[in-house]
């Protein structure tokens, strides 16, 4: 058998000893870097689910208490707005020093309705006033259903004593129109009192009363004491 030996110097065997030494922090590091990465962004998307997590909770959290708010200020039967949002808006209004106009209406003998038809058609005139009442104001002003058969309007800007009596016996018109309930022809009409803000009252208590008592100033002048027409 014959053996060869191979003489290699020092210096080749240390150069080749560091190539593969240099290769492996390489690849070592390499590997370090591409875990360190994948850790980090590991960690951003969980951050990032989380933040998406907590920004749905918190726009569903809004949406409920904007719900919850709007059931508050909302009339269950009429779908306007209540009187809860009435004195609110008259607050804030009186806060902002903002001019608007304050019609102020009850039905003319609404109870011989109820006492006539029964509760579910005066509740459905109820509704049908509050849509013609909707349709007198505009997207940037209010209606209000106060409670039982009394309703408010507020329109806002600043305007003069002839706007507001047109614009009151134009409400008023719209609302004796006769209404068709469940078979039924009914003619009722309303009485009203019309104010503005500030120049009738710059405090907003005394601007209701004098609504009220100007609504019952109307009621007495026109003869609420009519009867309701019927139509078969």
């Amino acid at each position: 058998d014959l053996t060869i030996v191979g003489i290699v110097e020092r210096d080749v065997v240390d150069a080749g000893m560091r190539k593969i030494q240099t290769a492996t922090i390489l690849l070592l590091l390499f590997l370090m870097g591409s875990v360190a990465v994948a850790m980090v962004r590991s960690v951003k998307l969980d951050a990032a689910l989380e933040m998406e997590e907590k920004e749905n909770a918190l726009r569903t959290e809004a949406l409920e208490r904007r719900k919850r708010e709007g059931l508050a200020n909302t009339d269950g039967l009429t779908g306007l707005f209540n009187e809860r949002c009435f004195n609110k808006t008259l607050k804030e209004k009186e806060q902002q020093g903002e001019p608007f106009v304050l019609f102020y209406l009850d039905l003319d003998r609404f109870k011989p309705v109820n006492d006539t038809y029964g509760h579910d058609v005066g509740d459905q005139l109820l509704k049908a006033v509050a849509g013609r009442l909707r349709s007198c104001v505009r997207n940037t002003d209010y209606a209000f259903r106060i409670g039982g058969d009394e309703f408010a309007l507020i329109v806002n800007g600043e305007v003069d004593a002839e706007w507001c009596a047109q614009r009151m016996e134009t409400i008023k018109s719209i609302i004796r129109q006769t209404y068709v309930l469940e078979g039924q022809t009914i003619d009722i009409s309303t009485s009203c009192g019309v104010v503005c803000y500030p120049a009738d009252s710059a405090d907003v208590r005394m601007l209701r009363i004098l609504a009220d008592q100007r609504m019952y100033e109307d009621k007495q002048k026109t003869g609420s004491s009519r009867s309701i027409k019927q139509k078969i």
